[in-house]
């Protein structure tokens, strides 16, 4: 703005260096929903990581090709979001010329470093704008649609609507944009892309390759709460979900951040391999930001400013910011999970006591509950099973199987 997780033995495979010798895009291809989850061009679940810009033209300094260029190198970004504005001055709607060189300039820049890229119609009043975003997309299709870099979201967290309206809107979108693409496109869901379970309930059908957005601010204890729990049930119906915005405040961009909760999201995020962007790119005077806002000398000259065009120092950075860019940098993006690997969901049994359900039954061998620092917990000795019963605590835990890497396993 939690709990029944699936997660893969192999999953650590997605922590590493920075370092490799394809793109994240040359390595994957274009995203591909399969069941719950997302896939890459060889049908395998894969999981990147990056930021979104901050509202266009509230921000507009930031969107350059040099600043895409600074995620992508330094921060090792898999993933950047245009979120384009779309009420009030200077947006969409009042500056549709600028606010699309905007956009362009921040795709473009997205494909020559071989990222992905979300082209974001980013409205909380989408359904009285439709037109006008048949015409954006139609647009946006006919020239990025063939570039397996680019995703469509056509809906920006919208307020208290119905579903069926909302599915009805993303219907028509889905029509203008399958004339010229078949990429992923993610679809809003209600009361602020929160409201999972009406879409797992009645998904959209009509159209192939659709994913559903779901929004979380970490810091928040409603969202913490609450809203993961959604989340899992809706993954567990068979919903696939894009975390296409994420924030480590509370969901008015301020206050303090509570890491214990932001790092359990993000290992749930891990666990279920779920795509996700960070809000923001930006040095407005609140804690989202992940650039620190300018200061001033008495006399009104500029004490520190950062950059518009990146390359900043670790000093230019808030700590929310130095939190992601050591977060992306520890992700190596270009990693996949192997077809091999048993699939594993974590729920609690009617004694109350955490239960690991294997796709396929696993060992003998042992089964070790380490902590974050590999600092083995648990060690249980496993006979040939679909499922292993552990008395583990609520929250995030990590495990492994005999010399495997460990992996982020969360416990309802």
């Amino acid at each position: 703005m939690k709990r029944a997780t699936a997660i893969s033995l192999g999953l650590a495979a997605l922590l590493g260096t920075t370092a490799h010798s394809a793109t994240v895009v040359e390595k994957h291809g274009a995203m591909k929903v399969s069941g719950n989850q997302i896939v890459n061009k060889d049908g395998v679940a894969f999981q990147v990581a990056g930021m979104s810009f901050f509202w266009s033209a509230w921000m507009s300094k930031y969107w350059n090709a040099q600043v895409v260029n600074t995620m992508v190198a330094d921060w090792n970004c898999g993933l950047v979001r245009a979120a384009m504005g779309i009420e009030g001055t200077g947006m969409y709607l009042l500056a549709p010329a600028n606010n699309k060189t905007m956009e362009k300039t921040v795709v473009d820049a997205a494909i020559a470093k071989g990222v992905y890229v979300i082209i974001d119609w980013h409205d909380h009043n989408a359904l009285d704008h439709k037109a006008k975003a048949v015409e954006f997309f139609t647009e946006m299709s006919k020239t990025y649609g063939k570039s397996p870099n680019v995703i469509f979201e056509i809906f920006n967290e919208p307020l208290d609507v119905p579903w069926s309206s909302l599915k009805t809107y993303a219907t028509d979108l889905l029509a203008a944009i399958r004339t010229n693409s078949d990429n992923l496109v993610i679809v809003g869901t209600g009361k602020y892309d929160t409201e999972l379970i009406p879409p797992s309930k009645d998904p959209i059908t009509t159209y192939k390759n659709v994913a559903y957005a779901f929004h979380m601010y970490a810091s928040e204890e409603w969202h913490h709460t609450h809203y993961m729990k959604r989340a899992d049930s809706a993954i567990a119906a068979g919903l696939p979900l894009f975390v296409s915005e994420w924030g480590l405040t509370l969901a008015s961009g301020n206050g303090t951040l509570n890491m214990s909760w932001i790092e359990e999201f993000w290992g749930w995020m891990e666990a279920n391999k779920l795509s996700n962007c960070a809000w923001s790119i930006s040095d407005a005077a609140e804690s989202s930001a992940s650039l620190k806002a300018v200061t001033w000398n008495g006399d009104g000259s500029a004490k520190h400013n950062v950059s518009v065009d990146g390359g900043w120092a670790e000093s230019d950075l808030t700590e929310g910011g130095k939190w992601l860019r050591n977060k992306f940098r520890s992700l190596n993006q270009t990693s996949v999970l192997t077809r091999s690997e048993k699939r594993c969901i974590c729920l609690r049994g009617p004694d109350g006591r955490a239960m690991l359900k294997f796709g396929s039954a696993v060992g003998p061998g042992t089964l070790q509950v380490v902590d974050a620092k590999g600092q083995v917990k648990k060690t249980i000795s496993v006979n040939a099973s679909h499922s292993i019963p552990l008395d583990l605590e609520r929250g995030l835990h990590f495990v492994r199987m005999d010399n495997q890497p460990a992996v982020p396993v969360m416990v309802p």
